[in-house]
């Protein structure tokens, strides 16, 4: 047993669909099926059973998913704890981020840094885009954190000759019900606009609603109704006790423990990916500074890209 196996094994049991999870995994399904095997094998016991074509777990699979999380937790915190001392962060930061990116992707890798980090002294805020670019090219942020596509940076970059953009992480986001809700009886683990439009979507977003790529998706192109939120108990709880869906990053390979939990949600995939590109932005003066190269270089371990 292996890393590498438990992560398609976890990735297998969050898509509920061995497909999914080799599209997931570059790998193809056939070798997504063969480690489940081995594992059952491993382990002398069923994992998995047939439900309406999708995977589900069994009773010792949901344990056995738990413990794979947490022995997966433990190594990255381990490599993160590695890496902060390799990296030897220490001084001042200021870091500023597009609102809606901070719960799901910043948060972990921010309290691990504030963990690990002790000689590090960050400051956070959430702005919009242009904001961003302004407060970076003035120096008064000196790393920012924005959704960046290939156009973006060309027109980002016309407007500001001054800065450097640098590719970071590229993550799908999924459609996350109840386990009860009508849509979880579907055999295809993928939805269109068809399915979509009779059930509510509820999304988080903070101040800069218009820096969202996911509302220009939803709120002009369906007859869906959407919702808005600042608060991620209120978003859980109306996508847990009601037929509310929203969506959430899968991120290389997993969901975000603090919103996802497989005894009682399930996850759906759009028909067409909705893909976030984000990147880092910084003053090209600033460029040679060691704690911002290390900072990013820490990032970079962290989501292993």
């Amino acid at each position: 047993m292996n890393t590498q196996q438990l992560l398609y094994f976890i990735t297998t049991a969050q898509t509920r669909s061995v497909r999914q999870a080799a599209r997931f995994c570059g790998v193809s399904p056939a070798t997504i099926s063969v480690v489940l095997q081995q594992l059952s094998d491993e382990l002398q016991t069923s994992l998995s059973k047939k439900s309406s074509g999708a995977f589900e777990l069994t009773a010792e699979g949901v344990l056995f998913y738990e413990a794979a999380q947490e022995i997966l937790t433990l190594i990255d915190s381990s490599r993160c704890h590695f890496y902060a001392s390799q990296f030897h962060l220490a001084g001042q930061l200021h870091l500023a981020a597009i609102a809606g990116i901070f719960p799901f992707v910043l948060s972990p890798f921010l309290t691990t840094v504030m963990m690990e980090c002790s000689q590090l002294i960050l400051t956070f805020q959430s702005l919009t885009a242009e904001d961003i670019l302004q407060q970076v090219s003035a120096q008064k942020i000196d790393l920012g954190y924005l959704h960046l596509t290939e156009k973006d940076e060309a027109i980002y970059a016309q407007k500001h000759p001054d800065l450097i953009f640098e590719r970071f992480i590229t993550y799908d986001f999924v459609f996350m019900a109840h386990k009860n809700h009508p849509l979880a009886k579907k055999k295809k683990r993928s939805i269109g606009s068809v399915f979509l439009k009779n059930y509510p979507l509820i999304l988080y977003v903070h101040e800069a609603v218009a820096d969202n790529p996911l509302l220009t998706a939803f709120s002009t192109q369906s007859t869906q109704k959407v919702y808005f939120t600042q608060n991620t108990n209120y978003l859980a709880h109306m996508v847990n006790e009601q037929d509310y869906l929203t969506l959430i990053p899968y991120i290389n390979q997993r969901l975000p423990t603090q919103f996802f939990d497989i005894r009682s949600q399930v996850i759906f995939f759009p028909q067409k990916p909705l893909c976030y590109h984000t990147g880092f932005v910084y003053a090209a003066q600033t460029a040679e500074q060691t704690l911002l190269q290390n900072f990013i270089a820490f990032a970079r371990h962290f989501y292993h890209c």
